[in-house]
């Protein structure tokens, strides 16, 4: 990719431009500043973003299939319902990230040895286990369960609520 075309994205971003639905697949922005970028339904395939800062960006129904997003800064990113299929998230900063619904999301997202374990799930008394935004995961499928939901968005399985 040409910086032409980095510099044309980056502008867009800055200027606050919503851009819902576009192709950004295979683009690298690594190092990039997409704070608060509004980037809705946008297919991220096999993006280089390594170490980018998406703080608070709206990536909801996003495709982030094979992207890199080693050492990126996700605080706070609106991430409802996206793709991880693949996604490399070494050393992501996901804290506050709104993961509701999130698919293919890595089993290790989520599960340091600081994250508390929550209640017990309603069939096999299995465990679910926090992640790093305080949401439940399913003991079934390992998706995330809302907070006040009974049963988990991405299998279906009912689950406890949180005390």
């Amino acid at each position: 990719m040409s910086s032409t075309v980095r510099e044309s994205i980056l502008k867009s971003i800055r200027g606050g431009e919503d851009l819902a639905g576009q192709n950004f697949s295979g683009v690298n922005l690594s190092e990039a500043n997409l704070d608060g970028a509004k980037l809705t339904a946008t297919d991220w395939t096999k993006a280089n973003l390594r170490e980018a800062s998406l703080r608070f960006a709206i990536l909801t129904d996003a495709d982030l299939s094979g992207a890199d997003l080693s050492n990126a800064n996700l605080f706070g990113a609106d991430m409802r319902f996206v793709n991880f299929q693949g996604t490399v998230l070494t050393g992501a900063d996901m804290a506050g990230a709104d993961l509701l619904g999130a698919k293919n999301l890595p089993r290790d997202v989520g599960s340091y040895e600081s994250t508390p374990e929550t209640s017990r799930g309603i069939s096999g008394g299995e465990e679910e286990r926090s992640s790093l935004d305080g949401q439940r995961r399913c003991s079934g499928c390992e998706g995330y369960v809302a907070e006040e939901a009974n049963f988990c968005q991405e299998c279906g399985m009912p689950v406890s609520k949180s005390p």
